[in-house]
């Protein structure tokens, strides 16, 4: 019996230790799972932390350019507008005092004008049927040769961007261009020095030297990845400024798919864009958009002081390919209701605004550019851009413009609307040396 209490005992005590250790083992892996569940909540609120530093979200960068510049050219002699009018009033009254009220009646009569018809009409009839060459000979400016021997300037941009979502980018340009020793445009636009630089307006504030002022060149939002598909839509002031091959000239990167060809679209407009980039294996960095912007708001119409209609813009832009080594883009823009005359004051034409519609206009382009690496020390860009445009006039004129039209016409000798056409080809190169 005692042997067998010894045998029932060992028995016991065998079975009993593994179960003892197999608590042991169960209690050890729950203490084990219970770290680890902290060790993860803790990490998920540093991430948490980390996500909402400044640096994760946002990206600040900017530019400062200094320049120094040497500025002449040839002006042909062209008919003063406002010295026109000034002439036909100070020559016409101080002639004769009594013909106060035949000069307002014929400026009541030119700005009655609005289309072709109207304009020989008006002037084959009293009180414009008098005027003759003679009256414009005041205001006819010679040919004369400006010159300014050292212009300096600052110009200073603020990029932003901001990741707020996901898939949600909102990027912006704040920029300054300033000359110095002064507080406006005067030092580049007066004189009808540049042809395209008369004044400061919307779509060229921040691109002609001014004021000091830090303006908003661009700001949009963007949303990518629309339900999974490599589409995306972006709103605002658009980055339709310094696009390609203009980069090369700022010595900045290529634009990415915001930007604009810079020899068709160099203008800052507000506007929206949506786009596709399919992946193509022979086509690789494709992608196509649709655009729309607005370069003019008219404001109520059906009053009787304003007819005037908004001028809209649309667009559609192909970038076969875009990879390092080699960019190829098309583009077709048709710019809707021109006006003729932005809002600018003080200017060569004097004070300016929209009056009057005068067609449409259509854009084509197409170009290239390229970097050959390792050519001597660095490397070589190459890039060759073309455009066209074709004006379609109405049959409207502006009074402001003494019955001209969409480049029709010369002052008060109306001509018959006919489409215009001009092209630009820019070609050019530019070596890297090694940094």
């Amino acid at each position: 019996m005692r042997k067998s209490n010894k045998l029932l005992i060992a028995a016991v005590l065998a079975l009993a230790v593994p179960s003892a250790a197999l608590a042991s083992d169960v209690d050890l892996q729950v203490r084990i799972d219970k770290l680890t569940k902290q060790m993860d909540d803790l990490k998920g609120q540093v991430q948490k932390i980390e996500d909402k530093q400044l640096g994760k979200w946002l990206t600040i960068g900017g530019k400062y350019e200094f320049r120094v510049d040497s500025l002449k050219g040839t002006v042909p002699a062209y008919i003063n507008v406002p010295k026109v009018f000034s002439n036909m009033y100070v020559t016409g009254i101080s002639a004769n005092p009594a013909n106060l009220s035949n000069y307002y009646s014929m400026m009541a009569a030119v700005g009655a004008v609005k289309t072709y018809a109207q304009a020989l009409a008006a002037l084959h009839a009293s009180p414009l049927s008098g005027l003759t060459p003679s009256e414009f000979t005041p205001g006819m400016t010679a040919s004369y040769e400006p010159k300014n021997n050292t212009i300096y300037t600052n110009k200073f941009s603020i990029d932003l961007k901001a990741q707020a979502t996901k898939d949600v980018t909102v990027n912006a340009r704040l920029g300054m261009y300033k000359v110095f020793g002064s507080q406006n445009d005067d030092a580049v636009t007066s004189n009808a020095y540049f042809a395209d630089r008369t004044g400061v307006f919307d779509g060229t504030l921040g691109h002609i030297p001014s004021d000091s002022k830090l303006n908003v060149d661009r700001a949009y939002a963007t949303w990518n990845n629309i339900g999974g598909e490599p589409i995306w839509f972006s709103v605002g002031r658009r980055p339709s400024t310094d696009g390609a091959p203009a980069n090369f000239k700022n010595n900045a990167e290529k634009p990415g798919t915001g930007g604009t060809p810079a020899i068709l679209v160099n203008y800052a407009f507000d506007g929206m864009t949506l786009g596709y980039a399919p992946d193509i294996d022979q086509l690789p960095g494709f992608y196509a958009k649709v655009c729309y912007g607005r370069g003019f708001d008219s404001g109520f119409t059906g009053t009787t002081t304003n007819s005037l209609k908004d001028t809209d813009m649309v667009g559609v832009a192909v970038t076969a390919v875009d990879t390092d080594p080699l960019r190829v883009w098309f583009q077709y823009n048709r710019g809707m209701n021109i006006f003729d005359f932005p809002v600018m004051e003080n200017t060569a034409f004097g004070t300016t605004a929209p009056s009057i519609n005068l067609g449409n206009i259509d854009w084509y382009g197409m170009g290239a550019m390229s970097t050959i690496k390792n050519v001597g020390p660095g490397s070589l860009n190459v890039f060759a851009d073309a455009a066209l445009s074709i004006t379609h006039p109405n049959q409207n004129v502006s009074a402001n413009a003494m019955f001209q039209g969409l480049l029709t016409g010369a002052p008060f000798n109306p001509e018959a609307p006919s489409s215009k056409s001009g092209y630009s080809v820019l070609v050019g190169a530019l070596y890297d040396l090694p940094s």
